[in-house]
């Protein structure tokens, strides 16, 4: 998909959520990751059976310290959307523990 066609669904989708001052935004930070010669795009580094073998770890709380990330994902791991409802699930068990 074309960068200008990108960023004008990007700001759609942020004006839909945020309202309509998110279409003016003070820059664009755009990366296509699947260039990146050293990400080759959304891959997980876990070797096989790294998730079935530690992933309860993965996301264990440090004392106050909670941790999310993709590949602490419980679905979607390694993937954005497994970011996000791994930081949405930190968030929650951080608030449950104040």
């Amino acid at each position: 998909m074309p960068v200008a066609e990108r960023h004008a669904i990007m700001l759609d989708r942020l004006a839909a959520a945020l309202g309509a001052p998110a279409r003016r935004p003070l820059g664009i930070a755009d990366c296509y990751w699947a260039h990146e010669p050293y990400s080759r795009g959304c891959v997980s580094t876990a070797a096989t059976g790294t998730w079935t073998t530690y992933g309860v770890g993965m996301r264990a709380a440090c004392g106050r310290l909670h941790l999310a990330g993709a590949e602490a994902a419980t679905r979607f791991l390694s993937q954005m959307d497994g970011a996000v409802r791994a930081g949405q699930a930190a968030a929650a068990a951080a608030l449950a523990a104040l």
